[in-house]
C-alpha cells in the first residue's frame, strides 16, 4: 500500500481495512501530523485512536509498528491500555517476529519539538526538503 497523504480519516481506514483479511508479514503505520490525546487530526476530520487501533488489531500481520509523530501522540497508549516494557531488538526480517510496539513522539499532555530550521519535528527530519 501506498502512503496517504493529506487525506481524510475516512481515507485512512478505508485504507487499512482493504488489508484486512490478507496475510501479512509485516504493517507500519507512520503518522506525522497534529492530534490530542484522543485523536489524530488530518484534512479538517478527526480519527479517534481507539478506532485506529481497532482496525490495526483486524490486519492479520505477524508484526505491527505504528509511529505516531504528533502533539499529544501517548494518548494513543491509553486507549490501548498499554503498558511500558523493557527495551527490545526488533528484527522484522525474522520469521519469528511477532508482536506490536508503538512508537510516539510525545506524552498526552505534550507539545512535540518542531523546527524550521531541521525542516519538521524530530521523527519527520528533512522529510519536507
Amino acid at each position: 500500500m501506498s502512503g496517504l497523504r493529506n487525506e481524510p480519516a475516512s481515507k485512512l481506514l478505508e485504507a487499512i481495512r482493504g488489508l484486512q483479511g490478507r496475510e501479512l508479514s509485516l504493517f507500519v503505520f507512520y503518522y506525522s501530523g497534529h492530534a490530542d490525546p484522543e485523536c489524530l487530526h488530518m484534512s479538517r476530520t478527526s480519527l479517534p485512536t481507539a478506532e485506529l487501533l481497532a482496525a490495526v488489531d483486524e490486519l492479520r500481520a505477524k508484526t505491527k509498528i505504528l509511529i505516531v509523530d504528533a502533539c499529544q501522540s501517548a494518548g494513543i497508549l491509553r486507549s490501548k491500555g498499554s503498558r511500558d516494557a523493557a527495551p527490545f531488538l526488533v528484527r522484522a526480517d525474522h520469521d519469528e517476529t511477532r508482536g506490536q510496539v508503538i512508537i510516539v513522539s510525545s506524552a498526552s499532555s505534550e507539545q512535540s519539538f518542531e523546527s524550521a530550521s531541521s525542516g519538521g519535528s524530530v521523527f519527520s527530519w528533512g522529510a519536507s526538503r
